[in-house]
């Protein structure tokens, strides 16, 4: 699509010194996570049967010539049939690590929940310009979940925010 992802517009090159008006403004980027989550529910609640779809992140949100935010990639997507008496399914694990919720991770079982963690660490991502997995200043890679974790339950949130 013509604006590029969400991935370009969080992590533009460092040498590049046009802004994004995705990141300029914080109204822009709520306005994209709103966008997002009303896309995500959609598929959920509104799609028959529901539809997860298992690979969330930020390179798979497109903006169109409006700046209007874009689900793409449903190559991983699996309808859910909410008839079925069993309420996950079991299957190989697919998706993007670092998006990828941790319970289908350990356990297989994917949920509509599954979607919702993508959906929390791209919102992560969007408030915190960080990438889902990062170098930590003790030099290692940290994963932005457990990142935020005891941040948000110390009740420091403004503290992680892009500034």
């Amino acid at each position: 699509m013509e604006n590029g992802t969400l991935f370009d517009h969080l992590h533009a090159d460092q040498g590049c010194s046009t802004l994004s008006p995705v990141t300029v403004s914080w109204k822009m980027r709520i306005d994209v996570l709103l966008d997002v989550s009303r896309a995500i529910e959609h598929l959920h609640c509104h799609a028959n049967p529901p539809i997860i779809h298992r690979d969330i992140k930020p390179s798979n949100i497109l903006f169109d010539g409006k700046w209007v935010p874009r689900v793409s990639d449903f190559g991983l997507s699996l309808a859910w049939d909410r008839a079925s008496e069993v309420p996950w399914l079991d299957i190989t694990v697919r998706g993007t690590l670092g998006y990828i919720d941790l319970e289908y991770l350990h356990t297989g079982h994917l949920t509509l929940a599954s979607d919702v963690y993508s959906l929390g660490v791209v919102m992560l991502g969007v408030l915190t310009r960080k990438k889902a997995f990062y170098q930590a200043e003790e030099e290692i890679n940290i994963d932005l979940a457990s990142f935020a974790l005891p941040i948000v339950e110390a009740g420091i949130t403004e503290e992680m925010l892009d500034r």
